[in-house]
């Protein structure tokens, strides 16, 4: 059976799908974040984080935000995700620019 989402995953599901077909599902102790079959994100902790690529770094930097981070064997590990903060999940135009940059370069990875 899967895993039920949490209603913090349920929400960013309800406000993500405005801009296409999303699909949350269980991953690694959080959530994956699809959309249109293409990973944009991930949810942990009830915090989304986006693929940060060169492509969309500069979205990231006018807002407060951090890396996605896990402990292993005692060390830090950092993946190459970034938080989505509240002001732009707040914001549906800003989001959608976000959702938008790294759906297309992800995209565009996956097809090389």
């Amino acid at each position: 059976m899967a895993k039920p989402l949490s209603s913090f995953a349920q929400y960013c599901a309800d406000i993500l799908s405005q801009f296409g077909t999303i699909r949350i599902s269980a991953m690694f102790g959080g959530y994956g974040v699809y959309k249109d079959g293409v990973i944009i994100g991930i949810i942990d902790d009830d915090e989304l984080y986006f693929k940060k690529m060169p492509e969309n770094e500069p979205l990231f930097e006018a807002y407060d935000n951090h890396p996605f981070t896990y402990d292993k064997e005692g060390k830090t590990m950092t993946l190459s995700y970034q938080s989505v903060s509240e002001e732009v999940l707040n914001n549906s135009e800003q989001l959608e620019i976000l959702v938008m940059a790294t759906y297309n370069a992800s995209l565009q990875r996956k097809k090389k």
